[in-house]
């Protein structure tokens, strides 16, 4: 491993960056709901990374920046980089589909020798699969081979969670585990001394399975929102395992009302979490468990932080830029590309409340981290 300095995101990408909300903090660019209204979306939900007005939004986005960027000049070319094949990968296509332009992207994970770089049959547009990151730093030549020239008419999107930061393989646990233990933090400080560390864990470890993500909808959310009525007593985990598998109980919604109607018995400790939990969900808001995201916030930003002596050891627990991706952003930058950043992580565990803005804390985007590299 070889380290290179303290950098930041927007060292490569400025403030041209939108998390789960879709605003792009460059407030030089449209809010959302100028940009749904622009092109016709509805204007009552958020889309998710994987669905076609995802695609939408962002490349209608890309194209005003061109042309704030190359006042009369159009986007030829796509270039993405990202770390997961479905969901990166049909954001991919989504956006290539929605700006009519030609596309290359690059999904990366570091496994075990040796190197390889393969193109993927199953997208329309070629998908190339790597293990390892540092495969990036030829992938120009690949970029050719398709006919895609980085240049001033070539937007290249880079995938922030697990890519840009936190490289998959490398130093996403550093991710997942500020995230859990924001989980267990949170679930702590409401219930105090009845907090139970063995039925939350237990609850978290089984809810968090593939086979309950289509009650969960894979939200972290709802994930920690069951830990705490869990912890509480509210509910019982095997139980409710039980009523999702044999399809008494299908949907969180449906399970949200039930809760709902217990609130009166409920402890006095989460009485006000179940009333925000609850507003939030029937407003449609995809992240309704609020302290949570804030303290995912938090200790994702102390996660960023530098330990004194920093070794391969501390890559589970301190997030780092990936030398790799900040290297080849670097290098389209000097091509005069347009670069773009994209997180599906919410804005409440990005971006810093008014009272921590005031303490210093910043954006993920603009906080200082290592940038590591394996060779």
């Amino acid at each position: 491993m070889i380290t290179h300095g303290l950098s930041s995101l927007s060292e490569f990408l400025g403030d041209r960056v939108v998390y789960r909300n879709l605003d792009v903090q460059d407030r030089s660019l449209p809010r959302l709901k100028a940009i749904v209204q622009k092109i016709g979306l509805p204007e009552n939900r958020i889309p998710r990374k994987a669905e076609l007005a995802y695609g939408q939004i962002v490349a209608t986005l890309l194209q005003m920046t061109c042309e704030i960027d190359h006042p009369g000049q159009s986007i030829l070319n796509l270039v993405f980089i990202g770390d997961t094949r479905m969901n990166d990968g049909t954001a991919f296509v989504n956006i290539c589909k929605s700006g009519k332009w030609n596309g290359i992207a690059f999904i990366a994970s570091e496994k075990d020798p040796p190197e390889n770089l393969n193109r993927d049959p199953g997208f329309e547009f070629p998908l190339y699969i790597a293990n390892r990151w540092s495969l990036l730093n030829t992938f120009e030549d690949t970029c050719r081979k398709h006919d895609i020239e980085i240049s001033t008419d070539t937007a290249v999107v880079f995938d922030l969670d697990k890519t840009s930061l936190g490289a998959r393989g490398r130093n996403d646990a550093a991710i997942d585990n500020a995230r859990t233990q924001a989980a267990e933090d949170v679930v702590r400080e409401i219930l105090g001394a009845d907090f139970d560390l063995e039925v939350f864990s237990r609850t978290y470890a089984m809810f968090n399975q593939v086979e309950f993500h289509s009650f969960t909808t894979d939200n972290q959310d709802y994930l920690v929102y069951l830990c705490l009525l869990a912890t509480a007593g509210v509910i019982d985990s095997d139980r409710l395992t039980e009523q999702v598998r044999s399809g008494s109980l299908r949907s969180f919604e449906a399970f949200a009302n039930i809760i709902q109607a217990r609130q009166p018995e409920m402890p006095v400790a989460i009485k006000e979490t179940q009333a925000d939990f609850f507003l939030c969900l029937q407003k449609g808001d995809p992240t309704p468990f609020k302290a949570f995201r804030r303290r995912e916030y938090i200790n994702t930003v102390t996660a960023m932080r530098t330990p004194p002596a920093f070794d391969v050891e501390q890559l589970n627990h301190t997030i780092c830029i990936t030398e790799e991706v900040r290297q080849f952003a670097l290098f389209c930058i000097s091509r005069g590309a347009l670069l773009f950043g994209l997180s599906d992580k919410p804005d409440e565990a990005s971006l810093p409340g008014e009272e921590l803005a005031m303490q210093g804390y910043r954006p993920l985007h603009r906080t200082p981290m290592l940038s590591v590299s394996l060779k």
